[in-house]
């Protein structure tokens, strides 16, 4: 039987009132619609990540960084976000700037995400955006070559033509 304060006063007992607080758990989640990046020599790499809360408590003091190949520079902004609510977004720039010396090839950077939820730090999974650094086209050399072949197959033709004329 439900009792209320009033009927447990007058009742002259003791009792005691008892509040449930759910804890919950903080879940970071980092989204991207494409963690593969194919880049010119002199480009840099703009993206940006979409920082949710998955979990059912409230995060804090949410840091985003980039480990990136030695003498690349890495940007994030925001670099932190003070306050995330359960099932909100935000969103995060990030720019990843090879060096001008760049070689062509695979190069892959990390990006870390931190926080806290009620001072227990939140472990997230590390995202690894993988970057292919692409020769230039040189068009003045790929003419050449293709004028270079043309020429070849002319003048077979024409050596043909008076070979089997003879």
């Amino acid at each position: 039987k439900n009792l209320s304060v009033s009927e447990l006063d007058q009742m002259m007992v003791s009792y005691l009132r008892l509040e449930l607080v759910p804890r919950g758990v903080g879940r970071i989640e980092v989204r991207a619609a494409n963690f593969y990046q194919e880049l010119k020599p002199g480009e840099k790499v703009q993206m940006n990540l979409t920082i949710y809360n998955d979990g059912t408590r409230r995060l804090d003091n949410i840091k985003v960084r980039a480990d990136v190949p030695l003498n690349w520079i890495s940007l994030v902004v925001p670099d932190l976000i003070q306050t995330l609510l359960p099932g909100k977004e935000e969103i995060v720039a990030v720019t990843i700037t090879p060096p001008a010396d760049v070689s062509v090839g695979d190069y892959e950077a990390t990006l870390k995400t931190e926080s806290f939820a009620d001072n227990r730090k939140i472990e997230s999974e590390d995202k690894k955006l993988r970057v292919h650094i692409v020769a230039s086209v040189n068009l003045f050399g790929t003419a050449f070559i293709i004028l270079l072949l043309v020429g070849v197959l002319v003048g077979i033709v024409i050596f043909g033509i008076r070979l089997s004329r003879k």
